[in-house]
């Protein structure tokens, strides 16, 4: 409908300026030195991401096992 599509539209609008704001607030944060960024490894992500499988399927009832299936598709899992 003309409705969804302009939720839609303004969403992904919404979206991309918080995703700017985010970029900018992580580069200045970078630059200060302030503070220490840690990037995990491939495989240190892998293991993460196994390690709260336990925690998906617990939730899965409450938020739905379509939504968890959205974000394992979203993210690449």
């Amino acid at each position: 409908s003309e409705l969804e599509a302009a939720l839609k539209e303004a969403t992904a609008y919404g979206n991309d300026i918080a995703q700017q704001e985010n970029d900018k607030a992580l580069a200045e944060m970078q630059a200060s030195g302030k503070t220490q960024f840690y990037t995990p490894t491939d495989a240190e992500r892998k293991a993460w991401i196994a390690a709260l499988k336990p925690v998906h399927e617990e939730v899965a009832g409450r938020v739905g096992k379509d939504l968890i299936q959205a974000i394992y598709q979203a993210t690449g899992q």
